[in-house]
């Protein structure tokens, strides 16, 4: 998605930083991982004053000069926690961040913002005061109850969750995929990109030989309705190919290659 948008030193950075990412949130990891960790750190490392050549490191006030960054202080003891208290995942508070934006923000978000101290010394539940909110709205707009129940819903993420490829009784921790729309700080959005696959494994396209293919997720959709068959997320997403240039042929097999600096897949926009 970045190439060719910034020079090849920034692009390695930025995928040996989300490498390091990635590998270190597995729920197993083995001496092959905690050595592929430290590697990619190290690449980071030397990378990463590329970005501040660039002028990519920039704060509220303007570009910095520096990487002081507390995170970044924190990785460089991922590898030595692991080996000796285990999986970093198992500090996680994603599960209860997430619960705290369905439980707790999301509700106050769509109350009127009132009595709220009022409703939590009587542990009175937001959901709650939400219905009463949207009942009273449809008593003096009918035609407000009818369109919330055909519109679809646009959200702006949702989770998947998987079992793991390293142990199929494991259930993976679930993954959020985000299409933020446009705004003053992202004109043009925020939307992850993934691998779309059928779940029995068949070919996607049988013309084209493929299982799977490259997306951007751009809008996602949840119908409002009582059909099982419908009752899931949809996606609006744009679709990539992988680069000609790096695709190379063995024994009749074509076979797509990374691109040999950035050691990352060139993809193109297909039209």
């Amino acid at each position: 998605m970045i190439a060719g948008a910034v020079p090849d030193d920034v692009a390695c950075t930025l995928h040996t930083i989300t490498e390091f990412i990635f590998q270190a949130q597995n729920l197993f990891l083995y001496d092959k991982t905690l050595h592929l960790l430290t590697e990619a750190l190290c690449e980071f490392h030397h990378y990463k004053v590329s970005i501040i050549t660039a002028g990519g490191h920039r704060g509220k006030n303007g570009p910095l000069n520096h990487f002081q960054i507390p995170k970044l202080e924190l990785m460089q003891h991922v590898v030595q926690s692991t080996r000796a208290m285990g999986a970093p995942y198992q500090w996680s508070s994603d599960i209860t961040e997430r619960c705290h934006i369905t439980h707790v923000k999301q509700p106050y978000c769509m109350t009127d913002h009132k009595d709220f101290h009022v409703l939590k010394s009587q542990q009175a539940s937001l959901i709650y005061k939400m219905s009463r909110e949207a009942n009273a709205m449809a008593l003096h707009y009918p035609e407000a109850t009818w369109i919330s129940t055909v519109l679809p819903d646009e959200q702006y993420n949702f989770c998947l969750q998987w079992r793991s490829t390293q142990d199929s009784r494991v259930v993976s921790p679930a993954h959020t995929i985000q299409a933020l729309p446009p705004s003053s700080l992202m004109p043009f959005g925020r939307g992850n990109t993934v691998l779309i696959a059928h779940k029995s494994g068949e070919l996607l396209s049988p013309a084209a030989s493929k299982r799977y293919a490259i997306v951007q997720v751009k809008s996602i959709l949840q119908p409002i309705t009582e059909a099982p068959y419908l009752n899931q997320p949809f996606l609006y997403v744009d679709f990539f190919n992988f680069s000609h240039s790096l695709i190379n042929t063995f024994d009749s097999v074509h076979i797509v290659t990374p691109a040999p600096v950035t050691d990352m897949f060139l993809v193109h926009c297909r039209v």
